[in-house]
């Protein structure tokens, strides 16, 4: 029986990832333009290493306003090794459905930290 009990931690402690990373996650980040834009990502499934949720981004002008460009909701994929994350959009999205999204960073606890392109994002669940 303790031999069973080990065997049982060891595959708990070497799988990449688990249910317990399913969950939304919300934060904000500052784009490349400088406004400021929500991000909600909503991971329905974490198996085998391979996410599969929901995002949406909501962006805003300098002056608080909504913008349309590049806001939306989308399917979301990715895949996480360990602490490592990578997530990004399915397809494309947007006003023009030509908008991309993709994060990459570590997800630990109930936080994802990482960059979407070249700014800082914290997501908390």
């Amino acid at each position: 029986m303790k031999y069973t009990w080990v065997a049982a931690l060891l595959v708990a402690v070497a799988s990449p990832a688990s249910a317990q990373e399913a969950g939304k996650y919300t934060g904000s980040y500052i784009n490349n333009q400088g406004n400021n834009t929500s991000l909600v990502l909503d991971i329905k499934s974490v198996e085998g290493g391979k996410i599969e949720g929901t995002g949406q981004r909501q962006g805003f002008s300098q002056t608080g306003l909504p913008t349309q460009a590049c806001s939306g909701e989308f399917p979301l994929t990715g895949t996480v090794n360990g602490a490592a994350v990578e997530v990004r959009s399915a397809q494309k999205f947007g006003r023009a459905q030509d908008c991309s999204f993709r994060l990459r960073g570590t997800m630990t606890g109930n936080k994802i930290q990482g960059k979407v392109g070249g700014s800082e994002v914290e997501l908390t669940r």
